[in-house]
């Protein structure tokens, strides 16, 4: 009698661990559906220069959750300086309520392995580059999405130095986003700098050239 009781309290208990351990484990976040940016898969390394975000109040704790929404991954209030590339909206629910999120990884300059990815919710971010360029050295142009972003870029990274002293040589000037993608021949479709440029100029002495035109050329 006793071991058919010790054997019943070790079933009961045995069965309760096993029903007990997925529900700690698992999200109560579901996702409904996702829609990518691209063609890659969020496995991929994404290549394309998309829509681009940045932290809405940097100070503000705002998370970073894996896959099913489980597990914090990161926070955004690490990544102050930090501009975010969007791979995919998703839809997650949670007890019948469903919000919007953003699927987005850290940009990062040359080669430099991404280590900050993951899902968190739209509201926490603004669309654009990160504005904070005195404490940024590096951007790919691509992700500028605009002469005034490009502009202060210019005026406050500590990479444009050299740029800064170049156009004080030349007072009436004006920074061009588009000519500097010229000279870097991302946009030789509409400017054939090749044509116009001495071929013996480094891309770097082109370049200073180009964004320091006051007019856009009509070739």
């Amino acid at each position: 009698m006793k071991k058919l009781f010790w054997l019943i309290i070790g079933i009961i208990i045995g069965t309760g661990i096993y029903s007990g351990s997925p529900a700690v484990a698992s999200s109560s976040y579901k996702l409904v559906s996702i829609k990518y940016d691209s063609q890659k898969t969020l496995k991929e390394t994404p290549t394309h220069n998309g829509p681009l975000y940045y932290a809405r109040n940097p100070k503000h704790s705002a998370a970073i959750w894996n896959s099913n929404h489980s597990k914090v991954r990161h926070n955004l209030k690490n990544y102050p300086n930090t501009t975010w590339l969007r791979n995919a909206v998703a839809i997650f629910e949670h007890h019948g309520k469903k919000s919007v999120y953003y699927h987005v990884n850290q940009v990062v300059a040359g080669n430099k392995p991404v280590k900050a990815i993951g899902y968190v919710w739209h509201g926490y971010l603004r669309q654009g580059h990160n504005p904070n360029f005195q404490n940024i050295s590096t951007i790919d142009i691509l992700n500028f999405y605009n002469n005034h972003e490009y502009q202060r870029y210019v005026k406050l990274s500590p990479s444009q130095v050299l740029t800064r002293k170049v156009m004080v040589l030349f007072p009436n000037s004006t920074v061009s986003l588009d000519l500097a993608k010229a000279g870097l021949g991302l946009n030789s479709a509409t400017y054939h700098i090749n044509d116009e440029l001495p071929p013996f100029l480094a891309s770097n002495e082109r370049t200073l050239i180009l964004i320091n035109c006051q007019k856009t050329p009509s070739f």
